[in-house]
């Protein structure tokens, strides 16, 4: 169940108890009541899962009759150490708004009592409340008795809401769970987020953005609870925001920390002002405010001087934000109470006081006489300092010094200077920002005696301090020791560097180059290392450029350094240098700064060069184009003697000078010294867009030696989504890296390139860029966006779904040798080039042997099979025809029929048959001499060795499924048993391979099979039951076998000349509805129905006809309770009819008439049972019966025949049977009984929905008219089998119908309307 949460905020008093108990919690009450009883006018009830505590209201008046009801536990044996709160989980569904929790027996005095002001009422659902009773004294050791009541709260405490509280769990646990949060803005207006009013506070949420407060004039302390759902983070969090509007009195907002004993916070709010206002807590003083806070509250309080009053209003809360920093303004200086004192009342005669700001006088104060009087004067005087001033009072002696005096204190109301009388010294007072950390002051020098200082001078920065002008340094005595003073907090640690004339704050080209020095942070820019700030002040001493000189701030002689120049020809470089780029020489003697080393090329002529002071040493270095937007790329060639150097990761060009000038060898862009640009050709690189949604900007290629994040823009002229661009190319560039980038913002946006990390295509090294393949003439590169699979194929498919193993084979063919041996594949999308793909043989389980066959060049659309065959001739003679593609493979393709294959896609295996590392002889997969076919995915297969000794797979025993082999003659239906029913018959016969189902035609009379007058009936196979046909009726039968598509048998009819005569017999199998017996039909008397005679008097059922009662021709059913010549009987006599079909009915009426023949004897007993069988043991215990015995004098005592009916709706939904039994009764007579039916609403004897309809027939000419006052459509006519003897369609209000054509019985006859309405009425034709 759903369970809510809730805080239970507990007024606890004192008192201590200590019992044992047996059944301790937790308690789930899942069937049991763990112990718990109900007292005061209330019951406790037991469930599956929680128990019900009735208040009980017997009076109707909505009240309990005890505000005492309480259910409780005498023997709880609560283990007080398993924390501070009881949660309990309920659903209140009355009014009640408190509970009690009394811990231990309840009493004056006792401390027991912990009340909880914040119960939910009229719960929706299951509400956890946390009532906190830690802090109780009783709450200790093992409590024995605990009790909970339930009180109407809100300042009612002695009368209780009758009703339900339906009780699921109470457990003992340390701390209530809560959600942290610190902004609550009551946006959903059927969430109070937790909060709960309290003392005369109701809440409402009449729009989103607000909590309505309507507070009554209950309590003085007025307050909106957090109830614990959400917790706030006390350490870091101290300060709450309250955003509200006032329309109340209220004067005084406070938040109430409890923990551990209420501590507060207080601001002062405007009364009745009706505006948003926001109202600052600071609870920093609150030494309970720590840790996770969930149980906290805001008061709303009047208190207009005297003590806090009961009031009423409305506030509306908009926001409670908990923040870590104030909003209002820090305090910039103090205040200061200046008072100068005059102990006779006078005036200080001649006194003053010159006060004096930093050293500034700021003002003369004198004490005057005020009023006249004697006695002690003192004047307040208040003044405002800035923080860091320093406040002098200098105090000059008048007449009678020891009258006067002055005392100087603070806000808080300390004395922090004095003065007076004859003591003429100075008193003084620093205003000290109580928030300022104490600062370092950290003086950085550096000598530039080895430097010429540029225009703008020196400058310290980088790191901690900031850009490279982040602080400016002097030289005032032109010692060429530049400095200056910083200050710091202690602790402050980083890195910083001086910069020589920096133009700005990130002219980074200024800065010192430390490269490989000791002082040198590598991981920083090799800028120097700021230990951490101690509390003394401190100076650094430097040489610029120099670690020697750290701490002696002594530069060390000058070095000697040679002019080193360096030419790159960028004729090479791909696609050419745009007007607007720049070569730049960038190395680890430049701090890799980028831009900071321009190159030139002043004479036009390609080759860029720029020359550079360096000392001797190892150096490396790398040409780049702006900046770093492109640079040279060397990590597909290592270290290379006289050209690179690598560390693993990076790959750099390098040089060494030793104690003379130099000029480098001219390279070409990305070549070593000494080689020359390959051949350019026409590269187009294509990306398949298909995967994804290209951005607003396009798709580019960049990346490596392609240029930044919008190098080359590609397009997509066809709109086919493959953009493509072409690029003349170098050769020299195979193995560099480039990237397709979706509609990136700028150059620098490489966060739109595609991500390969971790497929098989991307460069690791080179941030999972893609490498540039060989190639040696015009190019097209394809790929998929973001995935490797699609190299050379797009995104169209994947590497293991263009193209799959269809079949494998292994032929033994009359050329003998490996001439059988093939593979067959198919190909599911189109492939620009099959040479991509190959095939391994695995054999006799000895693992992969690799890639064996490779595919030619070429191409292949999707739905191709494709046959790669050992020799294409013997496969072609052998009849493998209808392939789209047959590639010969020679010795590569040498399978036996138990080796595994492997297909390949560059390089790698897609997908396996069998198991390389698996002998297949005896396998499932075996295929010796045979083959294995994919059908629907799975593996099919022909069989160990059926090709042997066949010139053709068609002629083998097992045809190649792909190939159309032309069918063989079809077998004639092998039949084994042929049998009739009444209604249809019976065929079975063994099912033969090759055979797909048979076909019969039948009729009435003989035909021609095929002729078209016979019907025809098809099944798939034996044994099969035909229906439908009429009773006892000659059919003419002929059957063929079924093969597919025109391929038949021959017709069978048992070697006649035509089809065979077959007779259903007199009774159907089941009579469908409607159902009538009226007994005319000997051969169905006989045949179709049970007879029980079981009183053994050789007296059964019979039927006769009483042409002098009703007519010549109509039989009735009898049974003799009395025969002339033997006296009187006793019959227990039997007919059952059936079985009838009622399974598709939900409802169904049985009618029979029935009568007593001698209106003197008529007292005959019988019964009619309705059940599944025709066992008169199982109908006597049917579900359906009657019984009567005629009543002398009644409707069916003598020659007349009375209607009764029974509803047998009970026995439908399958075949039942109707026994009429006759018995317990003698020395009566005879009982006759007819026309027994059964209808069903669909088809009702009296179904008037067709209304005003009217019909008459004529017996002698057997003509039957039926009118109506509503159009005609249709009229059916039912036989007593249920089956359709007539059907004529109608386009009239009346019908003249001649019925002379049936024979005489008892008939049901259908007439529908237009508007489908119908009418069924019995006809009797005699």
């Amino acid at each position: 169940m759903k369970k809510l949460y809730s805080i239970v905020v507990a007024f606890l008093m004192f008192f201590n108890l200590s019992l044992f108990a047996q059944d301790s919690p937790p308690w789930d009450f899942n069937g049991t009541d763990h112990g718990f009883v109900a007292q005061n006018y209330a019951s406790l009830s037991v469930g599956d899962s929680y128990v019900t505590f009735t208040l009980t209201d017997a009076d109707g008046d909505g009240d309990a009759e005890s505000a005492n009801s309480n259910f409780r536990n005498l023997d709880a044996g609560i283990d007080t150490s398993l924390g501070s709160f009881i949660a309990i989980t309920m659903k209140n569904e009355t009014a009640n708004n408190k509970m009690q929790a009394i811990i231990g027996p309840p009493g004056g005095g006792c401390g027991c009592y912990v009340n909880f002001e914040t119960l939910t009422a009229n719960d929706a659902d299951f509400v956890t409340h946390y009532i906190n009773v830690g802090a109780n004294s009783n709450w200790t050791g093992t409590i024995s008795e605990i009790i909970f009541r339930f009180k109407k709260g809100n300042g009612v405490n002695n009368q209780t809401f009758a009703g339900d509280i339906l009780i699921d769990h109470i457990e003992i646990v340390e701390s209530i769970p809560s959600t942290p949060r610190v902004d609550y803005t009551f946006d959903d207006t059927s969430d109070s987020e937790g909060f709960s009013g309290v003392n005369g506070i109701t809440l409402t949420q009449p729009v989103a953005g607000e909590l309505h407060l309507d507070i009554a004039a209950q309590s003085p302390y007025p307050k909106l609870e957090q109830t614990g759902l959400y917790s706030v983070d006390a350490d870091t969090y101290k300060y709450a925001q309250v955003t509200l509007v006032n329309n109340s009195p209220k004067n005084k907002l406070t938040l109430v920390s409890p923990s551990g004993g209420n501590e507060y916070s207080t601001t002062d709010m405007v009364v009745n002002d009706g505006v948003v206002q926001t109202y600052e807590l600071d609870l920093t003083t609150l030494t309970n405010w720590n840790g996770t806070q969930a149980n906290w509250w805001l008061q709303l309080v009047e208190n207009p001087g005297d003590g806090p009053v009961a009031s009423a209003g409305i506030i509306d809360i908009q926001q409670i934000l908990f923040a870590t920093e104030s909003i209002n303004p820090p305090a910039t200086g103090c205040y200061l109470d200046l008072a100068v004192i005059d102990s006779y009342g006078d005036g200080w005669n001649g006194g003053t006081l010159d006060v004096y700001v930093n050293d500034v006088l700021a003002g003369v104060i004198e004490n005057e006489d005020i009023d006249g009087v004697t006695g002690e004067e003192t004047q307040i005087i208040t003044l405002f300092t800035n923080y860091g001033d320093v406040v002098t009072f200098d105090f000059t002696c008048g007449s009678y010094c020891y009258e006067t005096s002055f005392t100087v204190t603070d806000a808080d109301g300390n004395v922090v200077a004095s003065g007076g009388g004859s003591d003429s010294a100075d008193a003084t007072f620093e205003c000290v920002d109580p928030n300022a950390a104490a600062l370092t002051n950290v003086t950085f020098s550096v000598n530039t005696e080895n430097i010429e200082v540029g225009a703008n001078g020196i400058y310290v920065g980088g790191g901690v301090l900031g850009g490279s002008d982040a602080y400016a340094l002097s030289d005032d005595d032109g010692d060429g020791v530049w400095v200056t003073t910083i200050a710091l907090a202690p602790g402050t640690t980083g890195n910083y560097i001086f910069f020589n004339s920096p133009n700005g704050s990130s002219d980074w080209g200024t800065k010192e180059n430390l490269n490989g020095q000791d002082c040198a942070d590598p991981a920083n820019y090799d800028d120097r290392i700021l230990d951490p700030v101690g509390e003394e002040d401190y100076t650094l001493l430097h040489c610029f450029g120099e670690c020697s000189g750290n701490g002696t701030g002594e530069c060390p002689a000058p070095s000697t350094t040679y002019d080193v120049t360096f030419n790159v020809n960028m004729s090479n470089y791909p696609g050419g240098l745009a007007d607007s780029d720049i070569v730049y020489l960038n190395g680890n003697f430049v701090g890799w700064c980028g831009d900071c080393t321009p190159m030139n090329d002043d004479d036009g002529d390609g080759i860029w060069t720029v020359t550079v002071a360096l000392e001797d040493g190892d150096y490396e270095y790398k040409f780049t184009i702006n900046g770093w937007s492109v640079q040279e790329e060397f990590g597909s060639i290592g270290a290379v003697e006289g050209c690179t150097v690598t560390d693993g990761t990076y790959t750099n060009r390098a040089f060494t000078v030793a104690g003379a000038d130099m000029t480098l060898e001219t390279v070409f862009w990305n070549l070593c010294p000494g080689e020359t640009p390959g051949q350019v050709y026409n590269v187009t690189f294509a990306v398949d867009t298909a995967n994804i949604t290209v951005g607003d900007s396009g798709m580019y290629l960049g990346g490596g030696g392609f240029g930044n994040a919008q190098g080359h823009l590609m397009s997509d002229d066809d709109g086919d989504g493959i953009y493509e661009v072409t690029l003349e190319v170098n050769t020299d560039q195979i193995g560099s890296n480039y990237i397709f980038l979706n509609g990136p913002g700028d150059g620098g946006d490489w966060g739109a390139k595609e991500d390969l990390a971790g497929q098989e295509c991307a460069d690791t090294s080179n941030y999972n860029d893609r490498i540039l393949p060989e190639f040696d003439g015009d190019t097209y590169l394809l790929h998929c966006f973001g995935d490797c699979s699609g190299d050379g194929v797009g995104c169209g498919a994947s590497e293991d779904g263009m193209m799959v193993l269809q079949g494998i084979i292994d032929f033994t063919v009359p050329s003998a040798g490996s001439d059988g041996k093939a593979i067959h594949v198919l190909v599911t999308a189109d492939i620009a080039d099959l040479s991509n793909y190959g095939i391994g043989v695995a054999n006799n389980g000895g693992g992969t042997d690799g890639e064996e066959y490779f595919f030619p060049e070429g191409s292949a659309t999707a739905g191709q099979h494709i046959l790669i065959a050992r020799s294409p001739a013997a496969m072609e003679a052998y009849g493998m025809t209808g392939f789209d593609q047959v590639l010969e493979a020679s010795s590569s393709i040498s399978q036996n029929g138990d080796d595994a294959i492997e297909l390949y896609f560059g390089g790698s295996v897609i997908e396996t048959f069998g198991d390389p590392d698996v002998d297949g002889t005896g396998e499932a997969w075996e295929y010796t001499d045979s083959w294995a076919y994919k059908i629907d995915d799975a593996w099919t297969y022909g069989g160990v060795d059926c090709t042997d000794g066949s010139t053709t797979t068609c002629d083998s025993g097992c045809p190649y499924p792909f190939v159309e082999c032309s069918a063989g003659p079809c077998p004639a239906p092998d039949i084994t048993s042929w049998s009739m029913t009444g209604d249809g018959a019976i065929f079975d016969g063994n099912n033969q391979d090759g055979v797909i189902g048979y076909q019969i035609e039948y009729s009435t009379s003989t035909f021609t099979p095929g002729d078209g007058t016979a019907t025809v009936y098809e099944f798939d196979s034996f044994p099969h039951t035909l229906t439908g046909l009429e009773s006892n009726t000659t059919y003419y039968f002929t059957i063929r076998s079924v093969c597919g598509d025109d391929n038949y048998s021959d017709w069978t009819d048992n070697g006649n000349d035509g089809p065979d005569a077959w007779t259903t017999t007199i009774c159907p199998g089941s009579y469908s509805l409607p159902y009538l017996n009226d007994f005319n039909d000997p051969d169905a008397w006989t045949n179709c129905q049970t007879f029980y005679d079981n009183d053994a008097d050789g007296n059964y059922w019979f039927y006769v006809n009483y042409a002098d009662i009703d007519g010549a021709g109509n039989n009735v059913a009898a049974s003799a309770s009395w025969v002339s010549g033997l006296g009187p009987l006793t019959p227990d006599n039997w007919v059952i009819m059936g079985p009838i079909d009622l399974t598709d009915h939900t409802d169904a009426l049985l009618e029979w008439k029935v009568r007593g023949i001698d209106p003197a004897w008529c007292q005959e007993n019988y019964s009619v049972y309705v059940g599944s069988s025709n066992d008169y043991n199982d109908l006597i215990n049917g579900s359906v019966s009657y019984n009567e015995t005629i009543a002398n004098g009644g409707d069916a005592c003598g020659n007349t025949f009375a209607e009764r009916s029974l509803d047998i709706s009970a026995a439908t939904g399958g075949l039942v049977y109707i026994g009429f039994r006759h018995h317990d009764v003698t020395d009566m007579f005879v009982l006759n009984v007819d026309d027994v039916s059964v209808t069903s609403s669909t088809m009702s004897n009296e179904d008037f929905t067709l209304q005003n309809i009217d019909y008459s027939f004529d017996q002698e000419t057997n003509l039957l008219r039926v009118t109506s006052e509503e159009m005609l459509s249709n009229i059916q006519i039912y036989n007593m089998l249920g089956q359709e003897v007539l059907n004529q369609d109608l386009n009239d209000s009346s019908a003249l119908l001649n019925l002379s054509s049936l024979s005489s019985s008892i008939y049901i006859v259908n007439v529908e309307g237009n508007n489908s309405k119908t009418k069924t009425f019995k006809l009797a034709i005699k």
